[in-house]
């Protein structure tokens, strides 16, 4: 029998052939597959290739074109004024405007209404939300680049959007959340620059299995090369297991994420969750019942994450 399988997908593997929103493109393996289908040795070829990528990388800062460079230093100037950071954006059209679509996203849209002016988008975002704002275009830039990667993506910007308002019941810190929302899969993004090389070597389910051991380390890692705020790179480091009494920020910012990739998962998936089975739920202290508003939210999200 043949099966269609996501590399670093969530969840059990595919069967549809046709593509709902968000759902990953798939490789095909047959009965005939000759390649390895060994997890471990897909892993450590991944892993030695993946750490040869990390040895290049750079903070991402110092590789933003100038006028992001400099929006990116003011972000971390804690004198600067909004009228400031709104000047310096406003040189950048396409900068100010993706500032402007990330303000009026689905979670901040939903409090306070839409906004189009970029003073009114830098309030609302902040210094970090607009730090995210001006990363974002050149995370995608640097990171996607055929199907699988945009699927990647898709689902990232989706979990983004989700984990705010799991952020905002529990009480945590809405930016950072955003921010390891949008990040929590950067590692299987990385591993997939090489992973796509070895297709002709490894069957698809050692690939994606080897992706799903090592992703959230090779996140990490990246994360740390690119100087990203500590809470977010420990929280992506430990967003499918973070522990279930938190205690530091980013233990709770981690269940957050593991709540809305849950959520996106299932949705991609076509499936209903059981949210008994979301133990981050309990861990963060939250109602189901709020939960399972949320989740009727999720695939409007989707649609608005392909438009980003």
């Amino acid at each position: 029998m043949s099966l269609r399988l996501i590399v670093g997908g969530h969840g059990q593997p595919q069967t549809e052939t046709a593509h709902k929103v968000g759902e990953a493109p798939v490789l095909t393996s047959t009965d005939n597959d000759e390649r390895n289908d060994s997890t471990e040795e897909a892993r450590a070829l991944l892993l030695s290739m993946a750490i040869k990528r990390l040895d290049l990388e750079e903070p991402i800062d110092a590789t933003l074109p100038r006028v992001a460079r400099d929006v990116a230093r003011l972000c971390s100037d804690p004198d600067a004024s909004i009228q400031q950071l709104s000047r310096l954006l406003e040189t950048d059209p396409g900068m100010a405007a993706h500032a402007i679509v990330m303000a009026n996203s689905a979670f901040h849209r939903g409090r306070f209404g839409a906004v189009e002016q970029v003073s009114d988008a830098v309030l609302r975002l902040g210094a970090q939300g607009i730090r995210t704002a001006i990363l974002a275009p050149r995370i995608r830039s640097r990171l996607v680049s055929d199907p699988i990667s945009r699927a990647l993506w898709s689902h990232s910007t989706a979990v983004a959007s989700v984990t705010p308002f799991v952020a905002a019941l529990a009480k945590i810190p809405v930016e950072g959340a955003h921010l390891a929302g949008l990040l929590h899969d950067i590692g299987r993004m990385l591993l997939w620059m090489d992973a796509r090389s070895l297709q002709a070597h490894f069957t698809p389910q050692a690939l994606r299995e080897a992706a799903d051991e090592l992703h959230e380390e090779i996140g990490q890692t990246l994360l740390e090369r690119w100087q990203m705020p500590e809470p977010v790179i420990l929280a992506v480091g430990q967003h499918h297991q973070p522990p279930f009494v938190p205690v530091t920020e980013a233990e709770l910012i981690a269940h957050a994420v593991c709540i809305a990739d849950g959520l996106v998962g299932h949705a991609e998936r076509g499936e209903t969750p059981d949210l008994e089975e979301f133990p981050s739920i309990a861990a963060l202290n939250l109602k189901v019942q709020h939960i399972e508003a949320l989740w009727t939210r999720i695939p409007a999200m989707l649609e608005e994450a392909q438009e980003i």
